[in-house]
C-alpha cells in the first residue's frame, strides 16, 4: 500500500494498484477521478464515525462520485469486487488518514 496523490482530485488516498484504493473525504462532496491508475471500479461509502456503509456500486467511465451531498466525512473504498474487504478490526476508528506534513510525503496508516 503507497500514498497515492494522483489518482483523484483533492483527497488524500492510499492504493495497491488494481486491486484497492482508499479515499478519505473529510467534508464529503464530489470524487472525480484523475486518471485511471487501475482503481479497481467496485467501491463502497462508509461513514468513518460509525462505520455504516453509506453506498456501493461501480461508476460508469468518467463518473465522479458524490460521496455525501450534505458535507459530511465519508471514506471511499474502491476494491477489486471478488470479495469486499472486511472493515478494520474495532471499525473505522482503526482506520488513520493524516494530511501532508508539508513535505509533500503522506502520513497514513491502516490497521486492523
Amino acid at each position: 500500500m503507497r500514498p497515492d496523490w494522483e489518482t483523484f482530485i483533492g483527497p488524500r488516498g492510499l492504493s495497491v494498484p488494481g486491486r484497492l484504493a482508499i479515499v478519505y473525504q473529510e467534508a464529503g462532496g464530489w470524487l472525480p477521478m484523475m486518471q485511471d491508475t487501475g482503481t479497481p471500479s467496485t467501491y463502497r461509502i462508509v461513514d468513518p464515525r460509525t462505520g455504516d456503509v453509506r453506498a456501493t456500486g461501480r461508476p460508469e467511465p468518467g463518473e465522479a462520485l458524490e460521496a455525501d451531498p450534505t458535507g459530511e466525512p465519508r471514506v471511499i473504498i474502491f476494491h477489486d469486487g471478488a470479495s469486499p474487504p472486511p472493515p478494520p478490526a474495532g471499525g473505522m476508528e482503526a482506520m488513520t488518514l493524516l494530511a501532508d506534513r508539508g513535505d509533500g510525503r503522506a502520513r497514513g496508516s491502516v490497521s486492523g
